[in-house]
């Protein structure tokens, strides 16, 4: 499969909303607030749906790596273990394609 040339263009914006929480900026979205850079996972039932719809179907960001940092397994606390258990279980397959040290 061949690749598209990377291309990149700066664009001078003002804000309407900024903020961090992400579940945030979907409702803002859906409620014409303005555009929103969001990952797939978060707007895919909102494009289902038609609540959202996508304006550059074929661009997209750098992929991000999720870590999650831990003392030595040595003597861990059963809490840390569980979120561990919790978070390889509950995130997305596209996430969990890099190997994670238990």
């Amino acid at each position: 499969m061949n690749e598209p040339e990377a291309e990149t263009a700066s664009v001078q914006v003002s804000p309407r909303l900024v903020t961090n929480d992400l579940r945030l900026l979907l409702k803002a979205a859906i409620h014409g607030v303005g555009i929103a850079l969001l990952p797939e996972q978060i707007v895919a039932n909102a494009l289902k749906t038609d609540l959202l719809t996508q304006v550059l179907p074929n661009w997209t960001t750098t992929t991000h790596h999720i870590y999650l940092l831990y003392p030595s397994p040595r003597g861990m606390l059963p809490s840390v273990r569980s979120l561990i258990d919790y978070l390889l279980i509950h995130l997305p397959i596209s996430l969990q394609k890099h190997s994670i040290k238990n």
